[in-house]
This record gives structure tokens, sequence and C-alpha cells, in this order.
């Protein structure tokens, strides 16, 4: 039994309406970038009207709004990073605890597959699913910019832009496989992966707003890939790089040692 292949296509509509939904916002939201450079020529009449926090945590103080990269940073990154994460915590928070709620895996186990393999296929699954929805949104993201353009810009800062959102979303997506494999109600699973989802962009709010509270940024990948690092530096933080591979391998291991001793009820 090829599980791999059932989970591809068990997952495949709910993958493209979610990519042709993001790629869709994200076109609307990229149409207004010419009256927004237009207006951006004065650049202290564009922030005034913006609140000095919400300047500081956009990085608006930092991106020209003529350049067409920036502009995207600015306006749909944060909104592609946190669908994009929900995405990948709604597809992966459920994959292994679907086979119990469903009765199914006692079918699974009566086939020639060890639970390691139901992890490994289920695993490759995801990460296939989510590296599918970031190419694919960056791709189009691509042409989309090149077609707005005013100036030439990074194509370093494009890379890294989308390298950050794909990192982003898989340590979210590997979080959420550890969940599955923990609590067997999908229910459950997706609302609690939908909470530390949001609570992991709470947490980066805080931490862009607060000196003392700046310590929360360790606890969100949201703060690990943020635009003015991207797009303005074009960097990523070695220390935030490592503690994401940390997190990811993390929680992998223990989604393969919990699910291999854990106690199925039949």
């Amino acid at each position: 039994m090829n599980l791999f292949a059932r989970e591809m296509r068990r997952n495949r509509t709910s993958f493209l309406i979610w990519i042709t939904a993001m790629i869709a916002v994200n076109a609307m939201v990229m149409v207004s970038f010419p009256s927004v450079a237009e207006m951006a020529k004065n650049t202290e009449a564009m922030l005034s009207q913006y609140p000095e926090e919400f300047v500081r945590a956009m990085n608006l103080d930092v991106l020209k709004m003529t350049n067409v990269l920036h502009f995207y940073a600015s306006r749909s990154f944060l909104l592609i990073t946190i669908m994009g994460s929900v995405y990948a915590i709604m597809l992966s928070s459920c994959i292994l605890s679907k086979e119990e709620n469903d009765h199914t895996i006692e079918f699974l186990l009566s086939k020639p597959l060890s639970r390691v393999s139901i992890v490994s296929s289920k695993t490759f699954s995801v990460l296939v699913y989510v590296t599918a929805f970031d190419v694919s949104f960056s791709a189009v993201n691509l042409v989309i910019l090149n077609h707005f353009k005013l100036e030439d810009f990074s194509m370093k800062g494009f890379l890294l832009v989308s390298l950050g959102a794909w990192l982003i979303h898989l340590v979210f997506a590997f979080l959420g496989l550890a969940i599955s494999a923990t609590i067997p109600r999908t229910r459950t699973d997706i609302s609690v992966g939908l909470g530390i989802v949001f609570v992991g962009y709470f947490l980066s709010i805080v931490a862009s707003l607060s000196d003392k509270l700046s310590f929360t940024k360790y606890l969100t990948p949201f703060s690990y890939f943020n635009t003015k690092d991207l797009v303005v530096n074009t960097t990523i933080e070695p220390l935030y790089l490592a503690i994401t591979v940390i997190v990811c391998a993390s929680a992998t291991v223990f989604t393969y040692l919990y699910y291999k001793h854990k106690d199925i009820a039949a």
C-alpha cells in the first residue's frame, strides 16, 4: 500500500484551494502598488497616516514604497506568512490523528506498514505540499512583481523573503505533526494548531513594540525572518536559522518517538 500517494491524493483539493486563494489575495494587494508608490514620493505624508507603533512594527520606516519588493514585504508578506502557516498547521496537525479519529488506523496497521513508515509517509507528504505551496506562490509572485515594478528590485531579497516564508511554514508544519501524534481528536488538533499560530504572531508584535519584552522574539518564527533583515539587509540571522532547524528537528524526533510507542486504541 502506497500511503504517501494516498495522502497526496487526499490533500490535493485543499492545496489547490489554498494556493489559488493566496495568489488571488496577493494579486489584489499588489494592484494598489502604483497608487501607493505615487503617494510614497512624499514619504512623510504617507507615514503620517499610520500610528508610530504600526510604522515600526511593519518596518515602514526602512522600507521604500516605490520599490515593488519593499511594498510586497510591507503589505503582503505578513498576510502570506500567517495564512501559509495556518495552511501548514491545519494540514499537519490532523494528518496522523485523523486515522484514529476515523477509525482507519486498524486497517493501516493490518497492512505491512510499521508506525515509522506511516509517520514517514505522512511527514513527507506534508513537506511536499508545504514546499509546493511556497514554490508555486513565489513563482507567480515573481511574475506579479515584475509586472508592477517601477525600478529593478533585488533578486537576492526576493529569494530570501521567499525562503523566510517557507521556513516559517515548515516550523508550524512540524509542530503540527507533533500535535497530531499526541492528540487523537482532529477538531482539538486544529484548534490547538491555530492557537499556536496566532499566539506566535501576537508574540512577534509584542517583541517589536516593547524593549522589555523583546525576549519573546525567540519564541516565535514570525520574528526570525522579518522584512527588514530579508529585504533591506538581504540576510538571514544565523542564530534564527539555527533555532528553526532545532525546532523542526526536535518536533520531528518527538513525533517519531511518541507515535512509535503510543498506545493506539482499537
